[in-house]
């Protein structure tokens, strides 16, 4: 059967985002320009075709075989219903008990018992996908819809001001080696503001396209970058349901898209980083590439030749180009999807080493990084606390991994379902790979990355101080999307009703805020820039002020570097405080103490006159003022210091030094 167009497509930006995130390490590392990236990118391409087109042109090997027939099941029925049992005690006992190490346990003895049976005893069942046009045109639709959702929702997020300002220096400062400097307050002489983001590439691809179209870097991020890879998320997930639910793949796909819009009660909620922060490079992480690991780990599991390692490769390589968070992220799917398919024994052991050598570029980046961190910020070099210690503590505060599952999932009835379908959401699933998938993700997570004893080691070592992302690694909106068609294995038209029941109870019933709702800080609208309103206060300060430093409260102040050609803010969020050390204690508590009076949030008795002299000392062009009860004092300072009005609003005005 032939490969379907849409993982085709997939495939190819996989391998077309490595090459370009190696060359931009390359590039990075030599302290190079964007130019220089976007010519290696280039060259470098065209001499990667040619050769693999010359190399394909003299291969005469013969296909593959086919797969050979899967046996049937050799584990016994008393252990399957015993398992299944244990599974559903186990999870009531867990939510009704309220304890999250006790929790733990019981799941990690739920699915262990899961796993003789479905795992241990039973081999790998594969089926061919459905394949019809009216599949594929379902598929199509669905690719649009994410399209035209990305484009429509807006919920802003200030993560944007690194992020963008990353792809707005690449622009405008060519002459700077790129993701080199702090750039945000024009601090050139002070390195960014963590090596880690030296590991993107995502934000440079960004740039580049905003070089070649002359697009501002911030309507790339919000239209084109959003509406592609919302598209994307169906077309991912459709290649990983084409394994695991081969017979209904659409259908699971589409129950997948409603997990991700109907809920919205939790910010960071998995469906918070999906269509509503489509055009960061952490929600195509999440719902772009880690689905394409886990259908390319499968695959290779299944096959292991040299396409799947490949493919295997290049996805984790482009995860680590969207977000360094893939440094455990894209390794640990990898490692859990091949061990839903490979059982124990020489040949299994064989096939996962050598699956787990695709991860090898993102083990060996890790590790240049944290060897670099470790001593520039010193925190992050200090060891886990001892195992024994968190024995200790189990009985007293919630563990971190109780918080984590809380910060994702929230407190009410999304935890119940998020938790009872770790529990037995493999239960629901037809023999195959979607039960297989659904024991060894969960308890592999369990084990590895939030196992109460091994937390802070995992804190320190690979997720650092947001333990809470940890939980990405549980694939819930997937195991509830499994959940939600398991009506479909009764056939026909019941099955279909029951399924589409199922669906639209959990979409108004489950979510007490929906995603796409104010309560979710989102709103619909024709495509726009996905930005609060003060970014209109923000152009102008670089309207009037391009490349000198600014004043301005936090919430102007915070999109002022979005824009090309943008002023320097003496504080934007909390991006100084990694450079404290290196910017000096008082030139830190200086501008804090300006950037919170013109907002009329300073505390400090001394904020007015730190205020009037830190406007000479680091040669302020213009002042944003919020409206506030120390305004009269301000514009009496600016006043003497030679500033005028510019701009008069309602809530706030600009002073611009004569």
């Amino acid at each position: 059967m032939p490969v379907p167009l849409s993982e085709r497509l997939c495939a190819a930006i996989c391998l077309g985002f490595a090459w370009w995130t190696v060359c931009a390490h390359s590039v990075v590392a030599a302290g190079g320009s964007l130019r220089g990236l976007m010519l290696l990118f280039a060259g470098s391409g065209v001499a990667w075709l040619a050769l693999a087109r010359a190399l394909r042109s003299r291969s005469h090997a013969a296909p593959p075989p086919p797969p050979p027939p899967q046996p049937e099941p050799a584990s016994p029925s008393w252990l399957q219903r015993g398992a299944i049992v244990f599974a559903g005690a186990a999870a009531g006992f867990a939510l009704g008990y309220g304890n999250g190490v006790v929790a733990w346990a019981l799941l990690v003895c739920a699915l262990g018992i899961a796993a003789v049976p479905f795992l241990l005893l039973e081999p790998a069942r594969l089926a061919a996908p459905l394949h019809s046009r009216s599949a594929e045109l379902s598929l199509a639709a669905m690719a649009a819809f994410g399209a035209l959702y990305t484009l429509g929702v807006h919920r802003p997020d200030t993560d944007d001001a690194l992020y963008v300002n990353m792809a707005v220096a690449a622009v405008d400062l060519p002459g700077l080696p790129l993701l080199s400097s702090d750039t945000l307050h024009g601090l050139t002489e002070l390195p960014m503001v963590l090596p880690i983001y030296r590991l993107h590439s995502y934000e440079l691809w960004i740039g580049a396209l905003s070089l070649l179209t002359g697009i501002p870097a911030v309507a790339v991020f919000h239209w084109i970058a959003a509406a592609f890879a919302g598209a994307l998320v169906p077309l991912a997930h459709a290649a990983l349901f084409r394994r695991l639910t081969p017979a209904y793949w659409p259908i699971s796909t589409a129950a997948l898209l409603v997990v991700l819009v109907a809920v919205g009660e939790t910010h960071r909620w998995y469906g918070n980083f999906a269509f509503v922060r489509m055009w960061q490079g952490k929600a195509i992480l999440l719902f772009v590439l880690i689905p394409l690991v886990y259908t390319y780990a499968i695959r290779f599991a299944t096959r292991p030749d040299r396409a799947s390692w490949l493919q295997l490769a290049a996805a984790q390589i482009a995860a680590l180009g969207c977000s360094s968070a893939a440094l455990w992220a894209a390794p640990a799917a990898a490692l859990m999807a091949m061990c839903s398919v490979l059982r124990p024994g020489r040949r299994g052991f064989r096939h996962l080493a050598t699956g787990a050598l695709a991860s090898a570029y993102l083990i060996v980046a890790g590790l240049l990084l944290k060897s670099g961190m470790s001593e520039s910020v010193p925190e992050l070099a200090e060891a886990a606390d001892p195992i024994w210690g968190t024995i200790v503590g189990m009985a007293g505060d919630p563990s971190q991994v109780e918080r984590a599952l809380a910060t994702v999932l929230g407190q009410g009835r999304l935890y119940g379902l998020g938790i009872a379908c770790l529990f037995v959401s493999w239960a629901c699933c037809p023999p195959g790979m979607a039960r297989r998938f659904a024991i060894a993700l969960p308890l592999a997570t369990a084990l590895v990355l939030l196992d109460p004893l091994t937390e802070d080691w995992v804190s320190a070592n690979l997720t650092g101080p947001v333990y809470w992302r940890a939980a990405w690694a549980l694939p819930i909106p997937i195991l509830l999307a499994l959940v939600l068609v398991t009506p479909l294995r009764l056939g026909g038209l019941v099955g279909r009703l029951a399924c589409a029941a199922l669906i639209a109870t959990f979409a108004l019933s489950v979510p007490s805020t929906s995603g796409f709702s104010r309560e979710n800080g989102v709103t619909l609208s024709w495509p726009r820039l996905k930005l609060y309103p003060a970014h209109r206060w923000a152009q102008r300060l670089n309207e009037l002020a391009p490349g000198q430093p600014v004043v301005a409260p936090a919430d102007v102040s915070t999109w002022i570097p979005v824009f090309h050609d943008h002023a320097h803010p003496l504080l934007v969020r909390h991006y100084l405080l990694s450079q404290r050390h290196r910017l000096g204690e008082e030139a830190y508590t200086e501008r804090l103490s300006m950037t919170r009076f013109v907002a009329g949030e300073a505390r400090d008795p001394r904020a007015a006159a730190i205020f009037e002299a830190g406007l000479a000392r680091y040669g302020v062009k213009a002042v944003c003022l919020e409206l506030s009860g120390s305004t009269a004092a301000a514009r009496r300072i600016l006043r003497r210091a030679g500033f005028v009005r510019n701009l008069q609003g309602t809530d706030m005005e600009i002073w611009v030094r004569e």
